[in-house]
């Protein structure tokens, strides 16, 4: 590289850190400041470092895949499912949506009743598996986002959501080609673009890609809201 572009290039990456950081602490909301630390862009060891619960704060709430058919899979609307199934499954959405821990546990509890009544319920699997990562449960997640994709493997957001499990399990490479796999899938899928651009944040060489991910990432969930 020409010299007299270093310093060009050297503030180029000054502002893209600071952009990056300025995401983190969008979508950060430590619950504890005292014992929660930010995570420096460049070290993913550092955000896996801090408190689950702040992992789980970074990821969308609202379904990560908001479509103009909405937040349901083609194939899940083709999907006959029994009554009492379906009970349970519309009685943990509305619990769910109350966000407390307790709220969610018991959410998940419905869930797990809907999928005994039908294990092939692949809207059961997939937000049973979301419920799961927002418990910090991340090995039972990522098992059942994996069910709800073996059963819709066309919906973007179990993908997504499977990455953001996996990158909680400390698979950044497997996370990645969820994240992508999501993208290839749904391009505008926020929760997709906000994981490729942490994990991409890693590597020097990456850094630039990361930024573009970051800032489409929450350009998306903008718009969604």
């Amino acid at each position: 590289m020409s010299r007299r572009f270093a310093p060009a290039v050297t503030c180029v990456m000054c502002v893209m850190q600071s952009f990056v950081i300025s995401i983190f602490f969008t979508f950060a909301q430590p619950v504890d400041a005292q014992n929660s630390r930010v995570p420096v862009p460049g070290d993913i060891s550092e955000l896996r470092g801090t408190p689950e619960c702040l992992l789980v704060q970074m990821v969308p709430q609202a379904p990560s895949s908001r479509t103009a058919a909405g937040t349901v899979s083609v194939a899940a609307l083709q999907q006959w499912v029994p009554k009492e199934a379906f009970k349970a499954y519309e009685r943990a959405l509305k619990t769910a949506r109350k966000g407390r821990i307790p709220d969610v546990e018991a959410a998940a509890v419905d869930l797990e009743r809907a999928i005994g009544i039908d294990p092939d319920f692949s809207e059961a699997h997939g937000r049973l598996g979301f419920l799961y990562f927002r418990l910090t449960r991340f090995q039972q997640a990522a098992s059942e986002l994996r069910r709800a994709i073996s059963l819709d493997p066309e919906f973007a957001r179990w993908h997504a959501d499977l990455g953001w499990s996996l990158f909680g399990l400390g698979d950044d490479v497997s996370a990645q080609q969820s994240a992508r796999r999501a993208l290839a899938l749904e391009p505008e899928n926020a929760s997709a673009r906000l994981l490729l651009g942490v994990l991409l944040a890693a590597s020097p060489e990456s850094r630039l890609e990361s930024l573009w991910n970051l800032v489409e990432g929450a350009d998306s969930l903008r718009r969604a809201r």
